[in-house]
């Protein structure tokens, strides 16, 4: 179980730094000032989760399973903070799309180390 749990961060952490470099380029190329602000803050929510899931993977190999369960939920929130950002707002749908499974990608995270803790594995 232990490299299954490895493996889904470290899908969930290469997840998160493409979209990070996704939302860098929209920021860069938009030219509607209230939409660049918008992709301005999840820029800065998606380093705060890419850190967190960091954070949760390191916990996850040393065995601090309750660790990297916050973390993961840490990176979870930030990510629903960039989709709040953009809800309503005219994004590609490509955009609504990763920001969703990323998001999933955490859950699963944080669901795996809670399946550690609980002994049941």
């Amino acid at each position: 179980m232990q490299g299954l749990v490895n493996m889904v961060y470290q899908q969930t952490e290469r997840l998160g730094y493409k979209n990070l470099e996704m939302i860098k380029g929209l920021e860069r190329t938009e030219n509607y000032s209230k939409l660049k602000k918008y992709y301005r803050s999840c820029v800065k929510e998606y380093e705060l989760s890419n850190k967190a899931i960091e954070e949760a993977k390191g916990f996850a190999s040393s065995k601090a399973y309750r660790s990297a369960s916050e973390a993961a939920s840490r990176a979870f929130g930030s990510v629903f903070v960039c989709e709040a950002y953009l809800e309503g707002s005219k994004t590609p749908d490509y955009v609504k799309t990763r920001n969703y499974w990323f998001g999933r990608m955490c859950d699963i995270d944080k669901i795996f180390t809670d399946l550690l803790i609980s002994d049941k594995f």
